[in-house]
């Protein structure tokens, strides 16, 4: 049994967390990107849309969908509104067809891209100086990979997957390692996931892979794994965690007026 007392001291513990989390959430000072233009118009379509639903900014909101914060620097900003654009006008999977435009596709990008300036959205302990792992895994596929491998690594680069999955180790929402995914399903599991995904936390891949397609991002797993070396050696030493790195969750909306 648990004495009054301890119980006490457990809530005073509790109570002196919780305000000294209060007073650094509200007490920073929020970050020097505001929103104008093409940018507000996209937050307030992200609003109107309820896209907070299945889709998180920093780690808030549903979870049906990947983490947006930092959507601009992996796919760049070309490659973000062309994405977007048949997601918001067709849907895919559980998203809906909201049957909006490549208007308000940009602008809803722009609203993720002034996002991607306010820090990093998923808490990770961050890589050192090394080379984020997308551009190593192009560097050494264009150099050293096969041409099933090539094919395979531009099909998954014109899909999400790196939103939630890493090459070695798994994704921040759990997702598998890519390497791993051969040896951890069966050759009917991947072809079910590659067609279909798997709701609710992976949605069918948009655009759809062909079957084509399909041989090919086997075949780029197994000679990921093949290159892990050299892959690990370009995406450089992981740096040591720190709390400096964490960002409060604030952002600075601009002003309607």
């Amino acid at each position: 049994m648990v004495s009054p007392h301890a119980k006490q001291l457990l809530m005073a513990s509790l109570v002196f967390c919780f305000a000294i989390q209060t007073f650094l959430v509200y007490s920073d000072e929020p970050g020097p990107v505001g929103l104008e233009g093409d940018a507000l118009v996209g937050a307030e379509l992200w609003h109107a849309h309820n896209c907070q639903a299945c889709h998180q900014l920093y780690g808030f909101g549903g979870f049906l969908g990947p983490d947006l914060t930092n959507a601009r620097s992996r796919l760049g900003e070309k490659g973000l509104a062309k994405r977007l654009e048949p997601l918001l006008r067709d849907g895919s999977g559980q998203m809906p067809a909201f049957g909006l435009g490549p208007t308000e596709a940009g602008q809803i990008a722009a609203f993720l891209g002034k996002m991607d300036q306010t820090g990093r959205g998923q808490l990770r302990a961050p890589r050192g100086e090394g080379v984020d792992w997308v551009l190593a895994v192009s560097s050494h596929v264009a150099k050293a990979g096969t041409s099933q491998a090539q094919m395979g690594w531009k099909a998954l680069k014109e899909r999400p997957c790196q939103a939630c999955h890493r090459p070695f180790e798994a994704g921040v929402n759990g997702a598998p390692a890519l390497a791993s995914i051969p040896t951890s399903l069966s050759p009917e599991e991947i072809e079910t996931v590659l067609v279909e995904g798997r709701p609710p936390l992976m949605p069918a891949p948009s655009p759809a892979f062909s079957a084509e397609e399909r041989v090919a991002v086997v075949a780029l797993w197994g000679w990921m794994e093949k290159e892990r070396s050299a892959i690990e050696h370009l995406m450089g030493p992981r740096a040591t965690f720190s709390f400096a790195d964490v960002p409060w969750y604030e952002y600075d909306q601009g002003s309607h007026e």
